[in-house]
């Protein structure tokens, strides 16, 4: 299995969507597990639609509850699990779909 998918055998909270690859210069992350937190930036095997549609449809079923999302030339879509938010920007460059998910904890 190449390096880049065992990568998101850590990320088990959320979809990936298969055939996608790290993009290692745009991720940072911090913790492990369902305790993890910063940017993982992914290159997906998707259209741009078809990539919000993943998310859409993928996230719910690992308990994450929508908080809002918009669909346009960069989409954005914003998620809660009971301490953390995640945000999922949607967008193309070079031809190519880029996902930047942002995780955070909540603030109390």
């Amino acid at each position: 299995m190449p390096a880049e998918q065992l990568s998101f055998a850590k990320f088990k909270d959320i979809p990936i969507p298969d055939g996608s690859f790290m993009d290692m210069k745009n991720t940072v992350i911090f913790g492990s597990d369902d305790e993890w937190f910063g940017r993982l930036s992914l290159v997906p095997n998707l259209s741009h639609a078809e990539a919000f549609d993943f998310f859409r449809f993928e996230m719910p079923n690992l308990s994450w509850k929508e908080i809002t999302n918009v669909r346009a030339t960069s989409s954005v879509l914003s998620y809660e699990k009971d301490d953390r938010i995640v945000t999922i920007q949607i967008a193309n460059a070079y031809n190519k779909t880029i996902c930047s998910i942002n995780m955070s904890p909540k603030k109390q």
